[in-house]
């Protein structure tokens, strides 16, 4: 592949509104051109699904830019103009599924015996099929009242997620705070509270510190030595996107009532019928086996942060209730620290600097896939390549011993800012399509705190994993290699495997050697500070030390039967399930509160937009896949170059251009086996 010039991002609303108007001109005059001169019985892959999928592969191009302003630009008519362009793409969607025309020539050709095509046309051509009979509700009588109802339903759910999102992004961007005093933040570090200006422009009323969701939610809960202070932002936490509730519950109906106009049983039923874990029977025979393996080891977990509690409570002269909360978590986690039974997760950071660690980060990705990425100057005349100005950008192209070739563009936006949306996430802004005609560019989205004047950003190990995680699904989207738009990358693959070959590598993580590897003393950057920060302390080692990461590890292991746990977990449903998956663990129903005490729902974007509908559980059982690759193929090399480069060609390449399992299936020599996860868990 040539190197192609990459995006521009200096467009303007006007520039959205009328390039979203061309796509769906386009999209139009193809179906519009195909129903005039094709009848089903001519109908063949050539002269129908061809200029379909033409058309959508320039589609799905255009959406990557047209919906990405929405979520990462700091001018709101930008925003608001991008937002519009998505519902408007996704209204396009639902009214092309629903052409009667259409789906007829479709199922023609899908019930010609004379087709002899390949597999990515053959996968192509059965997707497209199913995808107009369950979103089109083609499976229904034309003209019915059923019909009519199911395309009436497709409408008003687009409408709703669109809303759904709309409004988590402003709660994220604008009303993301609580308001707290000085003395109820007692026991946060100084360094903490230097971000949580007070009252200095009577923006507040009284002397009140903003401790917002994205920046502040993890000190407080972890220092504030106030138990009520916790308490306020936890659940505020739980209820900050209230006005999604009934969005959330409308939504779900609806989607039920869909499902059953299909003639299933439910919406899940619905959808899990095209993932890998084929059925609700084997997604809930899955969840239960795994819960009742790691409830009585997540209980055992829970005591000792119970036993914390007490000994603290008891030191204070105080008399201990007996209860262990879902705000004490996070804060007694910490204090076992101090008294040595726990892992000092501080300390741990203190050896990954973000930027340093990010380049080591990258250079393993360029070694394992035989790739090497280029920074390119976005400075002067080259400012409108990037959208914001501390965005980082490369070229990628394969590394001389691999032949040179170019493969697309990589984009990092990793400092938390106005306006972007935040989490930590891949977006996909030009998918490759007809196997090398356009130019794969995928962006890195993080909202890690900017360093400050003499201190980089520390990250904590679930930082790192995270780090290492999204970068596998930019790799994912560069290296793939498909002829048709929606199979690119990890979002062209089923929900229950696209998280596999991401997840794959967070297992580097917990390996010494890479740990190793890939750590510096952020005082080695900042001698200076460390200095003025710790006098009469001698300076640490350049490395993490290896007792540091014995502990790390182990207490991994304390409390991963609870981490995982926590992955089975509108309101009462949702909270009753968490109450029966925190064992030992007390929340505000304890309190007299009910079940419908919090919202934690709405805060969680893909349940509604995006494939985790029905498909959350598709985390775990992607992990089942991912650590037998593990196991079997980089536990005793972790970065194999030889090893690396099969991996590319054979899991990442394909995307979803064949069934998943058969990908899997390939690459294994098997199918998965449940035993190492369970062995990875030690449930074994």
């Amino acid at each position: 592949m040539e190197l192609l010039k990459p995006p521009s991002f200096t467009t303007t609303p006007t520039d959205i509104l009328r390039d979203t108007q061309a796509v769906i001109n386009r999209a139009h005059s193809v179906k519009d051109s195909l129903a005039q001169i094709i009848t089903p019985a001519a109908a063949t892959f050539e002269n129908v699904i061809c200029p379909l999928v033409h058309e959508e592969n320039l589609r799905y191009a255009a959406y990557g830019i047209l919906s990405w302003y929405k979520s990462a630009s700091a001018d709101a008519s930008l925003r608001q103009a991008s937002l519009e362009a998505t519902k408007l793409l996704h209204d396009l969607r639902n009214e092309l599924l629903s052409r009667e025309h259409i789906f007829s020539l479709v199922s023609s050709v899908k019930n010609n015996s004379t087709n002899h095509l390949d597999g990515e046309d053959q996968h192509l051509l059965n997707v497209m099929y199913k995808e107009f009979v369950k979103s089109g509700g083609f499976s229904l009588p034309a003209g019915s009242a059923e019909r009519n109802r199911f395309q009436e339903i497709q409408e008003e759910i687009t409408g709703l997620t669109t809303q759904f999102s709309t409004n988590l992004f402003q709660f994220e961007t604008v009303n993301d705070h609580v308001l707290f005093s000085k003395a109820e933040l007692a026991g946060l570090p100084e360094r903490n509270l230097e971000h949580m200006q007070p009252n200095v422009n009577n923006t507040y009323v009284g002397e009140r510190y903003a401790a917002t969701f994205s920046r502040d939610m993890r000190p407080i809960m972890r220092f504030a030595s106030n138990p009520e202070t916790r308490k306020r932002m936890y659940i505020a936490h739980k209820n900050r996107v209230n006005v999604n509730v009934p969005i959330f519950k409308r939504v779900v109906v609806l989607r039920d009532e869909s499902a059953r106009l299909l003639g299933y049983n439910s919406h899940a039923e619905l959808v899990l019928e095209d993932k890998m874990a084929g059925s609700t029977e084997n997604v809930y025979s899955f969840l239960e086996d795994l819960k009742s393996k790691l409830l009585p080891a997540a209980e055992q977990e829970m005591k000792r942060y119970r036993d914390a509690k007490r000994r603290d409570i008891e030191e204070k002269g105080e008399e201990w209730d007996g209860r262990l909360y879902s705000w004490d978590q996070a804060f007694y986690g910490r204090i076992m620290t101090e008294y040595g039974d726990g892992v000092d997760h501080d300390k741990v950071a203190e050896y990954f600097p973000l930027e340093p660690t990010l380049k080591k980060v990258m250079q393993i990705y360029e070694e394992f896939f035989g790739l090497e990425f280029k920074a390119i100057d976005t400075t002067g005349d080259n400012k409108g390549l990037v959208w914001h100005e501390g965005v980082l950008f490369f070229s990628v192209r394969n590394s001389k011993s691999e032949g040179g070739q170019f493969q697309g563009y990589l984009y990092l936006d990793i400092y938390v800012r106005p306006y972007k949306e935040g989490g930590g996430y891949r977006h996909s802004i030009c998918p490759n399509q007809d196997k090398s005609r356009t130019t794969p560019a995928t962006a890195l989205v993080f909202d890690f705190p900017p360093p400050s004047e003499n201190k980089p950003h520390l990250l904590r190990h679930s930082e790192l994993v995270l780090l290492f995680h999204e970068l596998g699904h930019a790799i994912h989207d560069v290296v793939s290699i498909t002829k048709y738009a929606r199979f690119h990358g990890s979002s062209g693959t089923c929900v229950d495997f696209g998280e596999a070959p991401s997840q794959m590598f967070e297992n580097w993580c917990h390996e010494p050697s890479m740990l190793k590897r890939i750590s510096q003393h952020y005082s080695f950057i900042s001698p200076g500070l460390w200095e003025i920060e710790n006098p009469d302390q001698k300076l640490p080692e350049r490395q993490i030390p290896g007792e540091i990461i014995a502990k790390l590890l182990d207490g991994r292991s304390k409390t991963r039967a609870y981490s995982y746990l926590k992955h089975l977990n509108i309101s009462e449903l949702y909270n009753r399930l968490g109450r029966e998956l925190d064992p030992g663990v007390d929340g505000p129903y304890s309190l007299g509160h009910g079940d419908e005490w919090g919202h934690a729902y709405t805060n969680i974007r893909s349940f509604m937009d995006g494939d985790y509908h029905a498909g959350y559980y598709g985390y775990l059982l992607s992990e089942v896949c991912s650590a037998d690759i593990f196991d079997t193929f980089f536990k005793n090399d972790l970065t194999g170059k030889q090893e690396g480069m099969r991996y590319r060609r054979e899991l990442l390449q394909p995307g979803g251009s064949r069934p998943e399992m058969e990908t899997l299936v390939r690459y294994l020599g098997r199918e998965s086996k449940l035993e190492t996860f369970y062995r990875k868990l030690g449930l074994d």
